[in-house]
């Protein structure tokens, strides 16, 4: 039976180091002239998102006492046991806030799919203000009072598409971006407002 130093030496080299399972195989073999199967080290990892489960149901309850949230999609490849090959798209879904008062909390949310039954379960009866980009898996999530809003940066994108059509549209880019700047800036209340009209003026 390994000890748990071993079992977590072995996850934190899998995420946090990105070594995947068949090199540390190899590695113990060589190294230390040990023998462990992938499919043990696969084991250990699969058993230890199993017990780490409690822990991450707590931080999206926690998570979600915040009144406004960030979210956002990104492909993640995964190995299938059904057929399908180790090319298989699923997606890593992150829900992030600031305003817990204890600096960035952030959960991830592994779906196979990118549709909308993922964020549906996830914010199922969360109110609150929702920040995307857009997409529309999105849409009707959690509780009537949800507030949906959009995204500067994914919006500054068009226009950056649309200055290859039009080079007019590159005072628009020149706008967004210097929103975005001021938007992440400290300030107070009356900065905010001198900000908008002087520093973010056409």
């Amino acid at each position: 039976m390994a000890s748990d130093r071993v079992v977590i030496e072995t996850v934190v080299s899998k995420y946090c180091d990105h070594l995947p399972l068949y090199r540390q195989e190899a590695l113990l073999e060589r190294e230390a002239g040990v023998e462990i199967s992938r499919a043990t080290l696969d084991g250990w990892v699969m058993r230890v998102g199993e017990l780490l489960q409690p822990v991450v149901e707590a931080m999206r309850a926690d998570l979600l006492r915040a009144s406004y949230i960030q979210a956002d999609e990104t492909v993640v490849p995964v190995q299938m046991h059904d057929g399908r090959g180790s090319d298989h798209q699923a997606y890593l879904w992150q829900y992030g806030t600031l305003s817990n008062g204890r600096g960035r909390e952030t959960v991830f949310d592994f779906q196979p799919g990118r549709g909308r039954d993922g964020p549906a379960k996830f914010l199922k009866d969360w109110n609150g203000i929702l920040q995307t980009d857009g997409y529309q898996a999105y849409d009707r999530v959690g509780e009537a009072g949800l507030i949906h809003v959009g995204c500067w940066a994914h919006a500054r994108r068009k226009f950056v598409d649309a200055v290859k059509v039009n080079l007019k549209d590159s005072a628009a880019i020149a706008m967004v971006t210097r929103m975005i700047v001021f938007s992440g800036s400290p300030r107070t209340a009356t900065e905010a407002g001198h900000g908008r009209t002087c520093c973010l003026a056409p």
